[in-house]
């Protein structure tokens, strides 16, 4: 009997912590759309392309309800989204990125991606109902990074980042994102977008 309970108690277990392991290790849908010339840092360890998605291209692909990459609609804190689309490539062993270390900055303001989580409790109060919280959840899902991954030689990975602040009206942008080579300490790369 006590046999029975110590194999339930692991399988417990093991179902509790699956969700655990898999976030780290899922790899986002790449979304279907390029311009003709991305943001591109290249170096000894790595090819890292940005696009900035518009707006209205955001609309377009996925659609205007529920989706949390579209414009904020909050009106009283008056946040501007970016949402860029991330390539990366490792050319020699792989890297490790953590969202906690990638920063766009607009003019003089900085700020910190948002992970799945936050980019949903940023727009909790404007899905109004089910389905749109639904939707949400299935685009962050489906196509963000999840807080932290690792990219081989093997596989590349494509997602999108999300950034969600009151920036000031500036063409002066840019991303720097943190990657960690294996057995290397991290290293900060960045472009102007």
């Amino acid at each position: 009997m006590n046999d029975n309970r110590s194999k339930l108690k692991l399988i417990l277990v093991f179902v509790l912590l699956l969700p655990l392991f898999t976030s780290c290790v899922t790899t986002p849908t790449p979304i279907e759309y390029s311009i003709e010339n991305p943001s591109v840092i290249e170096t000894e360890d790595v090819i890292i392309r940005f696009t900035l998605i518009p707006e209205e291209k955001s609309l377009e692909l996925f659609g205007e309800s529920g989706n949390v990459f579209g414009p904020y609609p909050g009106l009283l804190m008056k946040k501007q989204s970016y949402i860029i689309k991330m390539e990366i490539e490792a050319k020699r062993s792989p890297l490790t990125l953590d969202l906690r270390n990638i920063y766009l900055k607009v003019g003089d303001i900085s700020s910190q991606s948002r992970n799945k989580a936050q980019l949903l409790n940023d727009w909790k109060t404007f899905l109004r109902n089910t389905k749109d919280r639904e939707h949400a959840e299935f685009l962050t899902d489906k196509y963000m990074f999840s807080n932290k991954f690792t990219v081989t030689k093997d596989q590349p990975a494509s997602g999108l980042i999300a950034f969600l602040k009151k920036y000031p009206e500036s063409d002066d942008i840019s991303i720097t994102i943190g990657i960690t080579p294996e057995g290397m300490p991290l290293q900060e790369l960045s472009i102007n977008l």
